[in-house]
């Protein structure tokens, strides 16, 4: 009956995430090396992050640049350090009920059952979430 209950909650969440206007997803600054100066992969870094600047999605910019969104997001990322990593409002609300239910006292397996995903997928999101807690102590 509870687990029903998140469940419900949590697809409430995300129904009001679409209608309203969201707080911009929390970013993670990560560095990357840029591709040798005058290369095209330097060139197409630089025109990865410009887009990105300008809000354009990932998928966009992959779009326009004819890569993969993989490529498209780690050339942005390179082309301009600054350009930050961002979490859908969708990964954040998933992340949001497996802290509450970890601290509840639910397994992984149960929280992938009520989430859709793998226990797996559960595991990474609690791995980072952890990593960034200890990241947040230190600083």
């Amino acid at each position: 009956m509870k687990v029903r209950h998140i469940k419900q909650q949590l697809n409430c969440e995300l129904q009001e995430m679409k209608l309203l206007e969201m707080e911009p997803p929390e970013y993670d600054t990560l560095e990357y090396s840029p591709a040798p100066s005058g290369s095209i992969a330097h060139q197409r870094e630089k025109e990865a992050a410009r887009l990105r600047r300008e809000g354009l999605t990932l998928e966009e910019v992959a779009k326009r640049l004819g890569v993969s969104r993989f490529v498209a997001g780690l050339a942005s990322r390179r082309g301009d350090p600054g350009v930050a990593v961002r979490r859908s409002p969708k990964t954040n609300a998933r992340r949001k009920v497996i802290a509450e239910m970890r601290s509840a006292g639910h397994t992984y397996t149960e929280i992938a059952k009520v989430l859709g995903v793998c226990k797996q997928s559960v595991a990474f999101h609690a791995a980072e979430m952890r990593a960034q807690q200890q990241r947040e102590k230190i600083q």
